[in-house]
């Protein structure tokens, strides 16, 4: 489910110090605009790695025809997901 996959990547992003606690609904809401979604459910951490998480999003960017599934837009897509935590 994208929200387990959501609230992983908040979680890894916290544990790495990429935000802080008073940056999570901000990062919430920046990965939801990113990717279309109308509105946020609760979701559940999961033990996975940050390759892991990544191919995640990737594998639910290419089921919603956001992205062609290449390697080259697969990077490029994770890439800029992960941007949204760090560019501030």
């Amino acid at each position: 489910m994208i929200y387990d996959l959501i609230d992983t990547l908040i979680k890894y992003a916290l544990d790495k110090d990429l935000i802080k606690e008073s940056d999570v609904v901000f990062s919430k809401n920046k990965i939801i605009e990113f990717l279309g979604l109308d509105e946020y459910k609760e979701g559940e951490v999961k033990d996975l790695s940050l390759e892991e998480i990544c191919d995640g999003f990737d594998d639910y960017a290419v089921k919603k025809g956001i992205i062609n599934d290449t390697v080259t837009e697969r990077d490029i897509f994770d890439t800029r997901l992960i941007s949204l935590l760090v560019d501030k």
